[in-house]
């Protein structure tokens, strides 16, 4: 939650707001798996305190909004391309496994490809923005 603050040039959060909610994975074979996920939301902000010896100035402390809509911009484009290669890599799987199914061999090939496809698609989050939201 700092580092969002900080990427847009707060120096203060305001509002802050503790909830968690659980979440669960089955299909494992071992039974469902539950797990608990912390959310924290609040509101960025830059305040300041008038002082011959502060280090701020009134240019530093204007213009959060401006950043936070390009960093928003940046963010979505991320979210946007991470989701594009998640569809990318099921779509290589689904006509992996079409193959698998006419030819029924080199399923050693099939299973390192998934798996390199895997690594390199799947490897980071797919939603960048969703802890940037306008205050209402």
């Amino acid at each position: 939650m700092l580092k969002g603050a900080r990427a847009i040039g707060a120096n203060a959060l305001l509002r802050v707001a503790y909830h968690k909610t659980t979440g669960s994975e089955s299909g494992t074979g071992k039974g469902t798996y539950y797990y608990t996920i912390h959310h924290f939301q609040g509101q960025a902000a830059n305040i300041g305190k008038k002082n011959v010896k502060g280090s701020y100035e009134a240019e530093a402390l204007r213009g959060i909004n401006v950043r936070a809509k390009a960093l928003k911009l940046h963010l979505m484009k991320k979210t946007k391309s991470a989701k594009k290669k998640r569809a990318i890599f099921w779509f290589v799987v689904l006509v992996g496994v079409m193959g698998l199914w006419i030819f029924k061999e080199n399923i050693a090939i099939f299973g390192t490809v998934v798996l390199l496809f895997g690594a390199f698609f799947l490897s980071h989050a797919t939603d960048y923005d969703e802890w940037l939201k306008e205050a209402v």
